[in-house]
């Protein structure tokens, strides 16, 4: 089929090169992320409309806390059938690589809710120590305690995405959460430079992205529809390098 070998000293030019190649031969790994994209696109839509007074935001706070549950499934759920294909399209190709890919995400799904869940209790302490430092500023007026609340929430936030950027292609190759998760954190430590540079990288192709969908989202609901097909197809891009790396340094890929 075409798709570029990779292996663990070809360098991050070659993960690049073969994620973008994976893309070309096969289509079909874009369609787990337009659709996740677009759920969350209704969700965020359905939740602005909804929180419009206060009054409204205290009564849907359950609902929202329990569809961000959801929604972090779906996504993660995406992310994990594109790291199956990404292993897969070696043996599969169009629906049956989709198919597949379904498949083998179906059998994980206890591990993915398990992983969801977690991630939502760290999102949540995140959130609060971010308030406790905003608090205490309030109480006291003395800046250093926003700006602790506020670094180490961030640092935080980057430390999880370093240690989990392998997660998706994890659970798909592990056979339990736990394993997933030391994986991920393992491999992510012993490949440290390579995996700062491509969340570098992740983020410079995100961030513009990011602001480009959001001036086309202000033009209506056509640019609504092209700005949700550009971060699904930017998404997808940047959730195949983990799996490619990953998988290309192991030489399963």
């Amino acid at each position: 089929m075409n798709n570029i070998k990779v292996s663990k000293d070809s360098g991050l030019s070659s993960v690049l090169a073969g994620s973008l190649n994976a893309l070309k031969h096969n289509p079909v790994l874009f369609f787990p992320k337009l659709v996740s994209t677009f759920l969350g696109a209704l969700w965020f839509v359905a939740v602005f409309d909804a929180v419009k007074t206060p009054e409204t935001s205290l009564m849907i706070l359950p609902v929202i806390l329990v569809s961000t549950v959801i929604l972090l499934f779906v996504g993660l759920s995406a992310s994990v059938m594109v790291s199956s294909m990404v292993d897969l399209r070696e043996r599969y190709s169009g629906l049956a690589l989709l198919k597949q890919g379904a498949y083998a995400t179906a059998g994980k799904v206890s591990d993915i809710l398990v992983s969801v869940i977690g991630l939502v209790v760290f999102m949540i302490a995140v959130y609060m120590i971010a308030v406790l430092g905003f608090v205490a500023y309030y109480m006291t007026q003395r800046i250093v305690f926003l700006a602790a609340g506020l670094v180490i929430s961030f640092i935080l936030v980057i430390a999880s995405g370093f240690y989990l950027y392998f997660l998706p292609v994890s659970l798909f190759e592990k056979d339990s959460w736990k394993k997933a998760l030391r994986d991920s954190s393992s491999f992510s430590s012993e490949n440290s430079r390579d995996v700062s540079l491509m969340m570098v990288f992740s983020l410079t192709l995100l961030a513009p992205a990011f602001y480009f969908t959001g001036r086309l989202e202000t033009v209506g609901y056509v640019g609504f529809i092209v700005s949700r097909i550009v971060s699904g197809l930017v998404n997808t891009y940047v959730f195949t390098l983990g799996p490619e790396y990953y998988l290309g340094s192991q030489g399963l890929d």
